[in-house]
């Protein structure tokens, strides 16, 4: 009986520690999980505000670019227009003139005059003069 009667106290024995043991681990994990949960739902709002801020000051980069492409090329066009070849609507004087515009300005690959009806008068290109009107 002797024997039983030991055999029966270290099983509970384990048992307690176990049911110790896993009152531990939860006891330490509850307080990790919060602060596993708080840290993601911080960085998610830090990320949000990175991209938001990224966001603007691209958008804002990318205006002032367009602006300053857009003035420059509406330059191009005052000044060309200005000058007597192109004011004078014959389009042996304005070829040359278009042909000068793209050689100089790499970023446009045609400049051509039109007539107030649609009629293409002069092309840098050097191709058959195409209709452009309704």
């Amino acid at each position: 009986m002797i024997g039983r009667k030991s055999t029966k106290q270290s099983g509970t024995r384990f048992k307690i520690l176990y049911q110790i043991l896993i009152t531990m681990c939860i006891i330490a994990l509850i307080p990790l999980g919060g602060l596993w949960y708080i840290s993601i739902y911080k960085s998610r709002i830090d990320w949000t505000a990175n991209i938001k801020q990224s966001l603007i000051a691209n958008t804002e980069a990318l205006t002032r670019s367009i602006d300053e492409w857009s003035y420059m090329n509406l330059r191009v066009l005052d000044q060309n227009a200005k000058t007597p070849a192109i004011q004078s609507m014959d389009s042996d004087l304005q070829n040359p003139v278009l042909k000068a515009i793209t050689s100089t300005y790499e970023w446009i690959y045609l400049a051509f005059t039109v007539l107030p009806d649609g009629q293409n008068l002069g092309r840098s290109d050097g191709k058959p003069p195409k209709y452009y009107g309704k």
